[in-house]
């Protein structure tokens, strides 16, 4: 599960600088680590994991863990919406300069219009199979950070910090990058040998 986020993460740092960023880097990956595999060890048989958090802690976890993940996920949908609002805005100041279609609430609707039909196919066979090319996606992702990361050249060790009031745009950005929480039951559900989930 890697995506856009991956182009945020120099920026990110960045702002954190260069030890502390490494720091909440170590920090946050631990424990999202730790508690993605709490959930394998302890999920079992479950299908979800609401449905474990209602096992282990009653019907207040489940809503609760339910509400927890559908907050992370309009978050990420709003912030997926953003990102492509901005892209399609700066496509068509590219293709048709003099367009008056610039406004933000013009691109919002034309993506409102394209994903809206998208988001109500009952079936998602179709995003299965499309999701086998997300390979191609990510390699392009990483030739388009290695050559931007190269165009732009090393810093010069005296522009960087090491420690910068930024750092929580970067742990932000790790627990969304990191979080595969609530589907990570599912993910795990159809290995073949399940006893190496917890690798």
């Amino acid at each position: 599960m890697i995506g856009s986020t991956l182009l945020a993460v120099p920026w990110a740092f960045r702002e954190a600088g260069l030890l502390m960023g490494s720091s909440v880097f170590l920090v946050v990956g631990f424990l999202l680590f730790f508690t993605c595999r709490l959930i394998l060890v302890n999920a079992g048989s479950f299908v979800d994991f609401s449905d474990c958090c209602e096992y282990y802690l009653g019907r207040h976890a489940k809503i609760l863990s339910q509400g927890s993940s559908v907050l992370i996920l309009v978050g990420a949908s709003t912030a997926y919406n953003i990102y492509m609002a901005s892209s399609l805005r700066s496509i068509v100041e590219h293709v048709a300069p003099d367009s008056p279609y610039h406004e933000r609430y013009v691109v919002a609707l034309v993506l409102v219009a394209i994903l809206l039909p998208l988001a109500c196919m009952k079936t998602v066979t179709a995003f299965i199979s499309f999701n086998s090319v997300g390979v191609v996606f990510v390699i392009f992702l990483m030739v388009f950070f290695f050559t931007k990361s190269g165009q732009a050249g090393l810093m010069d060790p005296q522009d960087i910090e090491l420690f910068d009031s930024g750092f929580p745009k970067w742990a932000g950005i790790l627990c969304l990058s990191l979080f595969v929480h609530n589907c990570i039951v599912s993910i795990m559900r159809t290995n073949i040998k399940p006893q190496h989930n917890t690798r």
